[in-house]
């Protein structure tokens, strides 16, 4: 269609020049067109090949795409044959799923039952659980108590086997000193037979006899015949003691004050007495007492007529005795079942500035070892520069400044104030008002430590000295610690106290004279 076009227009064209030129002119025209034909008809044959050429190409396309057609048609048939086999499943596994909901439906109930009384058990297996593991422990302590017993026991055995001749030994002392007593209840019946009388010798014409201190009491008596004066001095205090009675009225009788030493001088016989147990009123002159001199051989008595006993006491002449008993508590250290300077638990003992060594009458200030005269000018045990030199800064006493180790030696020394704490925390504290029918006051201190609530101490409210003397004995207690109250004021040492109240941590000025309970270390 186009090459028709194309050629008349040449037609037209070629009419036109012939018309309108010369011969030549035409020649011209027409070797153009042939030329122009021939240019032509060879690129339309071009694009003719090319044509066909790309028809070629999508004629081999077409057949591809035929092929492809033919598998995805194959490959849709065998899917909608899995689609069809999926859809069913999952048609069968809603039926399944609807079941089995009406299945758990029907059974909730009971699984809700099974799963309480799983719970039950569970709770009951764990609560069975933990009471084994508390028998497993105590299995435990038991067995490492059993280990500790038998290794005692062994001690035990072995020790008794070494001292099974030492017994035999003691025995065949025993019997001697049978005999021995046995002589000399003889002879005491001999010497009470053989006394006449016993009269005092008082100090004063009076009747009365005074005596200056309660811990070194000298008393006089005349005993006829001389000769059993004299031999009664030689028996000593097997055959004498010392009574006394209050004399007002409801007072207690027999108060014994212990004979320590006889004598006699070819004139007068003379004994001396230890009164530090009498009752607090007698050393303050609140109590009156009568006294006599008893000579016993357990069947006949000879006596003195009662006298009145007049006390004054001077504590600055006090002696004391400086022993000690452990008692374990099961805390970190051992406790002395006295104060230091007491014989006895409800004995109050002596009383000691922080530091000193020895007891006094007067506390102040001016008698303190470790200072000049006042407060601020402190020698020794000083961590600030205002209260005095600071030359050790230590804020725990020495050995030497220790007391208690002074005096008991062996390693019992002042507690700590977290010994003194533990005493507080570890320990229940009851207030006993008369203390085992003594009379004293103070604090029966009981472990809670478990093994050990069977094991007490006693601390008497002893009170303490300051600078205007004794004060609150009966009433309250101090006890000194080793340690300073703190660094900052080195004058307070930290102290335990206590009043009916209860017990309390405190601070005291170390130039006071405080009660001291000494402590030792488990040995190993």
């Amino acid at each position: 269609m186009i090459m028709k076009k194309f050629l008349s227009l040449l037609l037209m064209l070629s009419f036109l020049l012939f018309c309108s030129c010369d011969k030549q002119a035409l020649d011209d025209i027409q070797n153009r067109l042939d030329q122009l034909e021939k240019t032509t008809i060879v690129s339309i044959n071009s694009q003719i090949q090319s044509v066909k050429t790309s028809i070629s190409a999508m004629e081999n396309t077409q057949k591809q795409l035929q092929d492809y057609l033919q598998k995805l048609e194959s490959q849709g048939t065998a899917l909608q044959d899995v689609v069809a086999e999926m859809q069913q499943k999952v048609k069968q596994f809603s039926l399944d799923l609807q079941a089995l909901q009406k299945l758990v439906d029907q059974n909730a109930d009971d699984v809700n039952q099974w799963i309480a009384q799983a719970t039950v058990t569970l709770s009951k297996f764990e609560s069975l659980e933990a009471q084994m593991n508390e028998i497993l422990n105590y299995l435990d302590s038991v067995n490492s108590r059993l280990t500790g017993l038998e290794a005692s026991t062994k001690t035990l055995t072995d020790s008794l086997k070494k001292n099974q001749a030492d017994i035999q030994e003691i025995q065949l002392s025993l019997k001697a000193l049978r005999d021995e007593i046995t002589e000399i209840r003889a002879q005491i019946e001999a010497l009470v037979s053989s006394v006449q009388s016993v009269v005092v010798v008082p100090d004063y014409s009076d009747g009365s006899v005074e005596i200056s201190n309660v811990q070194d009491n000298v008393l006089y008596f005349e005993v006829y015949p001389l000769s059993a004066a004299g031999l009664l001095a030689k028996m000593g205090a097997s055959a004498v003691s010392l009574d006394a009675v209050e004399t007002k009225a409801g007072g207690k009788d027999n108060l014994n004050l212990p004979v320590s030493a006889t004598s006699f001088d070819g004139r007068y016989f003379s004994i001396t007495a230890d009164g530090s147990n009498l009752p607090k009123g007698v050393k303050t002159g609140d109590i009156l007492l009568n006294a006599r001199l008893l000579i016993s051989d357990g069947t006949v008595t000879r006596s003195s007529e009662y006298f009145p006993l007049s006390v004054s006491w001077d504590p600055s002449r006090d002696t004391y005795t400086y022993t000690a008993n452990p008692v374990d508590m099961g805390l970190s250290v051992k406790w002395s079942a006295y104060n230091l300077g007491a014989s006895s638990p409800e004995g109050y003992g002596a009383v000691f500035a922080w530091g000193e060594t020895e007891t006094k009458a007067v506390f102040t200030w001016g008698t303190y070892k470790w200072c000049e005269g006042v407060e601020n000018t402190l020698t020794k045990y000083c961590t600030n520069a205002q209260f005095g030199t600071v030359v050790d800064d230590k804020t725990v006493l020495e050995a030497d400044d220790d007391v208690v180790s002074v005096k008991l030696g062996g390693g019992w020394r002042m507690p700590t104030r977290e010994e003194l704490a533990e005493l507080l925390s570890s320990c229940k504290w009851t207030w006993k008002s008369d203390y085992e029918g003594s009379g004293v006051s103070g604090f029966v201190v009981t472990s809670l430590v478990e093994g050990f609530e069977d094991r007490s101490i006693f601390l008497p409210a002893a009170g303490y000295t300051g600078n205007v003397g004794p004060q609150y004995a009966g009433d309250n207690g101090s006890y000194w610690s080793a340690s300073l109250s703190n660094a900052v004021n080195p004058v307070f040492i930290y102290c335990l106290g206590f009043d009916f109240l209860g017990p309390n941590e405190g601070a005291g000025y170390r130039f006071h004279g405080r009660s001291i309970r000494p402590v030792i270390d488990y040995q190993e």
